[in-house]
């Protein structure tokens, strides 16, 4: 039989030598569908609510006729030729993948329509690989007597592993297609519309275009894509627990089964309960009674070969789910949600594995890609019914996120100014992202600011979109959040012992704050080998559960079997602080002349970045739409936590401020020049009485600004100030 070979050789030290090459046959199959546009990820199901017809991030009337039925057949057609060159010797058909053993017949590649395929493959050895749309957005710029379009859409290639239904590679790219012709001609009479042959410009552009993300894609796929088999000793074993030699460095994974040989081809399977660098532990899983019953029987020692497919997660850094905002029902995100999702995406491919914590990626269409698989593969579609991580109600819930990360975009307003001709224009703005690390309690324990500023240069009005420009100018400076958030990251932690265990309850050895228990985490302490390392082994929900208290309490109420050695991990401890929120619209935060019209916009971000660091409040994220996705995120990654913690009603507030201010103003031939001053302001109110401030200023002259542009201009530069103040703010306030 032909398969392809992946060769893993590892190097003999002192010797030059390679060691013997690791053969593993492995199996892929392309989805024939889009996924977020293809009608065949959707799920039809009369009890739940209706569902969108596209993902929240997709313009539905444009990807209509961008991208209808016979693009996408193009599209997929291309895909799956590009799939067979990359993968020659391994391209099977969804039809080919089942729960059985291969058949004894020589490879026979991708069958889609045969439901009694010759040449069948186990699922354990296969992988789906599935195009995507993620993002379809559509802006629109006017100007003199031409108009613009510009259309983002974000295409992804995904490699999901059908044993435990997880992404194990994934490369996103965003494309911008652009048309511009005169107004006249650009739309169709009634001015509403696209006109056809704009429109057959605009489809021929994108469809080149993604034709062109796949080659690239499919190709990276293929080269960073190599499931290498490694060879693993069982270090010593803590009864029903595994102790391996190697860790996360090599791919394991906690909550994810893996599977290996030993000399003699005998089958095991392990289900990693923790893994970190340099050693992993597991139990045997649940794959079949005869292979549990083998595992089970291996003692410290034991030498196997393990294949890999991706990198492992380290569990001694905390944990960061990034959150994606879900359209409520089937309404469509608003703009702001679709820029502030592929954000967090951007962000979330290029963290890289040294950063300090794991950073969670949510894949907002997983559901829709799940699905996909779930119809595609119809003649056994009840094994993917049944598979964990595919089935509906899972057996196998994941470990709940220490942190989830959320978004926040801001811009400045923008300063135009035109050259002496009149033909040339800059605009000058600036933008900034917040990264907030939530907890589980629902309280922002840091926030991390990216700012960059952007000179958006045209001439005779031809250039990039302002949208475009701010869209570009907000990736920058998300990265440079992000680079901010690894830089800074400090989670403080803390390990509780147990003093006893009687009566169902577990008495800690001191009484923590209400607000403290969302952060619980039972674990059970293992020593491992000689070395006597501890490594803390988080203990499901299905195995200890405990009572949220109602009070502050040294005392858990449990059920499941606890040991008096286990320990309490709080992922995330502060003080017994007060509860914190941003004060309601009702309070005046902004007090600008009735010639300044531009607040800078900066001031909210300010004032969360101040509020975060404050070291006796807790400040409280209060978005109804975030809180509401991020259940959705639960639910849909399939964690053990549906919700994060409740709303808190507060006394205290805090509020952000903003004065600007002419102290000198002349104006002559439209032309002004004097000062002008900004502030920013933090003030903390107990109800109405204010009970913290801190306010700081700068002034600066001005020469020669026009006349409508003056009030842009100190707008920039107030929010200029906002920034520059947030460490004097801090330290004012600590």
């Amino acid at each position: 039989m032909t398969f392809r070979k992946i060769i893993a050789a590892s190097l003999v030290c002192g010797t030059g030598l390679a060691s013997a090459a690791a053969e593993f046959q492995y199996y892929v199959f392309p989805l024939a569908g889009v996924t977020g546009i293809s009608q065949s990820a959707i799920k039809p199901d009369s009890t739940q609510p209706p569902q969108a017809k596209y993902s929240g991030m997709i313009n539905e009337k444009y990807a209509d006729i961008f991208l209808d039925g016979v693009a996408q057949k193009t599209l997929t057609e291309h895909f799956e030729k590009r799939v067979l060159a990359a993968f020659p010797t391994s391209v099977v058909g969804p039809n080919q993948v089942t729960s059985g053993k291969e058949g004894k017949y020589a490879y026979q590649p991708y069958s889609a329509s045969e439901c009694r395929p010759s040449f069948k493959v186990n699922y354990r050895d296969s992988f789906g690989i599935a195009v995507g749309v993620s993002r379809l957005s559509t802006y629109f710029n006017t100007y003199s007597n031409f108009t613009q379009v510009l259309i983002p859409i974000t295409y992804t290639i995904r490699f999901v592993k059908l044993n435990g239904a997880s992404v194990i590679f994934s490369k996103s790219d965003t494309i911008y297609t652009e048309l511009t012709s005169t107004t006249a001609d650009f739309f169709s009479p009634g001015g509403k519309d696209i006109s056809p042959d704009n429109t057959a410009k605009i489809k021929a552009a994108i469809l080149n275009d993604a034709l062109k993300v796949i080659d690239r894609h499919v190709e990276a796929a293929a080269k960073n894509f190599s499931p290498k088999q490694t060879d693993i000793g069982v270090a010593t074993r803590d009864g029903e627990y595994f102790i391996f030699d190697r860790g996360s460095e090599v791919g394991f994974s906690s909550g994810e089964d893996f599977d290996a040989l030993n000399d003699k081809g005998e089958e095991f399977s392990f289900t990693v309960k923790y893994a970190t660098d340099g050693l992993a532990v597991a139990s045997a899983s649940d794959f079949s009674k005869d292979v549990k019953r083998a595992t089970n029987a291996l003692r410290a020692g034991a030498k196997l070969k393990f294949s890999f497919t991706k990198n492992g997660k380290d569990d001694a850094k905390p944990s960061v789910l990034a959150v994606q905002y879900s359209a409520p029902g089937n309404q469509p995100l608003q703009p702001s949600q679709v820029l502030d999702n592929a954000l967090q995406s951007i962000i979330a491919d290029d963290i890289g594995f040294k950063a300090p914590f794991n950073l969670i990626k949510q894949d907002a269409d997983f559901v829709r890609l799940k699905n996909q698989i779930r119809g595609e593969a119809n003649c056994e579609s009840t094994m993917f019914a049944e598979m964990p991580g595919f089935a509906d109600n899972t057996t196998l819930p994941r470990q709940s996120p220490d942190y989830y990360l959320k978004l926040d975009q801001f811009s400045s307003p923008v300063f135009n100014v035109t050259g002496q001709t009149g033909s040339s224009t800059k605009s000058i703005f600036n933008s900034a992202v917040a990264l907030s690390l939530v907890d589980r309690s629902n309280v922002v324990r840091q926030v991390f600011i990216g700012n960059n500023n952007y000179e958006l240069a045209k001439i005779a009005g031809k250039g990039l979109a302002l949208e475009q420009a701010t869209e570009v100018n907000l990736k920058n400076a998300s990265l440079v959040a992000l680079k901010s958030m690894i830089e800074g990251f400090s989670p403080k932690q803390k390990i509780l012992k147990i003093n006893a265990v009687a009566g169902g309850n577990a008495t800690l050895s001191e009484t923590l704050p209400l607000n403290a228990f969302n952060q619980v985490q039972i674990a059970r302490p293992l020593s491992v080998g000689k070395s006597n390392k501890t490594v803390y082994l988080p203990l499901p929900q299905s195995e200890v559960q405990f009572e949220r208290p109602t009070q502050d309490t040294a005392t858990l109420a449990l059920k499941g079997q606890l040991k008096t050695t286990d320990v309490v991990l709080l992922t995330s401890s502060g003080g017994n602080n007060r509860a914190l929120k941003l004060c309601d619209v009702s309070r005046k935060r902004r007090f600008l002349p009735a010639n300044l019209l531009h607040p800078s916009g900066a001031d909210e971000m300010m004032g969360r970045a101040v509020a975060a660091s404050l070291k006796d409040y807790d400040l409280i994220e209060g978005s109804s739409d975030f809180l509401q996705s991020t259940s959705i995120a639960l639910r849909d990654g399939m964690f053990e936590a549906q919700a994060l913690g409740t709303a808190v009603d507060t006394p205290f507030c805090i509020l952000p401020m903003e004065l600007q201010q002419f102290t000198k103003n002349d104006c002559a031939a439209d032309k002004c020049s004097g000062r002008a001053s900004v502030s920013s302001g933090i003030r903390i109110f107990d109800a109405n009485t204010k009970i913290g401030e801190s306010v700081l200023g700068a002034g600066f002259d001005f020469s020669e600004i026009k006349a409508d542009s003056l009030s842009s201009f100190v707008g920039l530069k107030a929010y200029e100030q906002q920034i520059s103040s947030i460490p004097q703010h801090k330290s004012k306030l600590k």
